[in-house]
């Protein structure tokens, strides 16, 4: 076959494919169907007319570049014909219908750059909303969704939590906390895109951190008795207030403890359900004269005995009162022995036990 000269009903068959993922001014191919090894040029244009458009220059057979001015949405009509022919811009070909199609290569999603909670330092196993906002979607790799990542230790260990469909640059999701008070979760997002996985974006440089808190609660800090230096068994009102409930630990309650010694050897005496900051309960008077209760408060709360309060400060002292001076015999008809009972304030009464003779003693009527 000649090679300076081409038949129009020699190149009636060409036909033209561009390389996939081309761009204006990246190299294609030419493909016709008859092996042709001389230097051709083309001419391309959006309507069959030959002469409304300029040849390109001489190129090589098989490999021509796109010109910039392609619309690569258009369809292009495109005919060969020898480098001979360069001044003439009529084609000596059949033109051949061609879309140029753009596909070019997609490009990774951008993680968000923005992952917040809207609480933090909450109790265990609460429910927190999880934001995110700033992300970008890759060249022809639109958004789809979010894959959400959780750790329980900052910078490793990141597992997947949940997914979330959106279009949208931002979103939210409602993630728990931690059950263990003290504990943090982690979180960090990726951006999923259209063209899939391999064009996710990273997991996201920025970290949300929810923290589960409990403290524990502030005992009372003033414990009192309505009264003092009472007689042996008597029923008193045990009083407290300035308890304080812990970081999401609510007040459930007191413990009430008690001791014969100040300072320490307290034991439970009882308890009371109350989520008030005071309280008050009855307590009863030694049963020995001249002896005391000491009592002191615990404050309970709703995460445990962990985060009870300690023992309180403030301790309330119940004395019972001791027997003073005898004051008197009575005799002529009633026979009593009568003592004192001292109270701190330098106050007293007087109370009078009834005494029978027996012989030449007197005696309590309850000895006998």
């Amino acid at each position: 076959m000649p090679t300076t000269t081409i038949k129009p009903s020699e190149v009636t068959n060409v036909t033209i494919t561009l390389r996939k993922n081309a761009v204006p001014s990246s190299t294609v191919t030419l493909n016709p169907t008859m092996g042709f090894s001389s230097s051709i040029s083309y001419v391309a244009g959006t309507a069959m007319s030959a002469k409304s458009y300029a040849p390109n220059a001489s190129v090589a057979w098989g490999v021509s570049a796109i010109p910039t001015s392609m619309n690569l949405a258009n369809t292009w009509y495109i005919c060969i014909r020898p480098s001979s022919m360069t001044g003439d811009t009529m084609c000596y070909s059949t033109f051949v219908s061609l879309v140029v199609t753009y596909t070019p290569t997609p490009t990774n999603c951008t993680a968000p750059s923005s992952v917040t909670v809207a609480s933090n330092n909450v109790a265990p196993s609460t429910n927190v909303t999880l934001n995110w906002s700033g992300a970008v979607a890759g060249t022809v790799n639109a958004i789809t969704g979010y894959d959400v990542y959780r750790s329980t230790t900052a910078g490793s260990g990141y597992a997947l939590l949940t997914s979330v469909a959106s279009t949208a640059t931002s979103g939210s999701t409602t993630v728990t906390s931690h059950a263990t008070p003290g504990s943090s979760y982690y979180y960090k997002v990726v951006t999923k895109g259209a063209a899939g996985a391999t064009y996710n974006s990273g997991q996201s440089s920025a970290t949300a951190t929810l923290t589960t808190t409990v403290t524990a609660c502030t005992a009372p800090s003033s414990v009192t008795v309505s009264s003092n230096n009472v007689r042996p068994s008597t029923n008193v009102t045990l009083n407290w207030s300035g308890a304080a409930g812990g970081t999401n630990n609510a007040i459930d309650g007191y413990d009430i403890y008690r001791s014969e010694t100040a300072g320490s050897g307290y034991t439970l005496l009882t308890s009371v359900a109350t989520s008030a900051t005071s309280g008050s309960t009855t307590v009863t008077s030694h049963a020995t004269k001249g002896s005391a209760y000491y009592y002191k408060v615990v404050t309970k709360g709703i995460r445990g005995a962990t985060y009870y309060s300690g023992q309180s400060s403030a301790t309330a002292t119940l004395t019972t009162a001791p027997y003073g001076n005898t004051i008197g015999y009575y005799t002529g008809g009633a026979f009593a022995k009568c003592e004192v009972y001292w109270y701190v304030n330098g106050t007293g009464f007087v109370e009078c036990v009834p005494y029978v003779m027996q012989g030449s003693a007197w005696v309590e009527c309850n000895t006998g």
